[in-house]
């Protein structure tokens, strides 16, 4: 199980759609787990967001995070996790 979720909010990378963020954050967090919504920037090229989500992730990892960090995202968040996942975040 991760230590921190990371959620991030579908879009279409033009907006950070409201209902994909802090009420998926509310849930998880009213089922025991830790998690905070990241806002990566719009209207950018790739690889902007995910040289910003690698930010993030060693942001938390150096506040204590965890070394165990999941992302979950919808639509083009869940675009972003998938890129993030496959490449280095050094």
């Amino acid at each position: 199980m991760a230590d921190h979720i990371i959620v991030l909010p579908g879009g279409g990378y033009a907006e950070h759609t409201e209902h994909e963020g802090q009420p998926v954050v509310g849930w998880l967090k009213d089922n025991g787990l830790s998690a905070g919504v990241f806002h990566y920037p719009l209207h950018e090229r790739h690889p902007i967001p995910v040289q910003a989500l690698h930010r993030e992730i060693r942001r938390l990892r150096s506040a204590g995070a965890g070394p165990r960090l999941g992302l979950m995202g919808s639509s083009a968040g869940g675009h972003l996790a998938g890129h993030a996942a496959r490449s280095t975040t050094d």
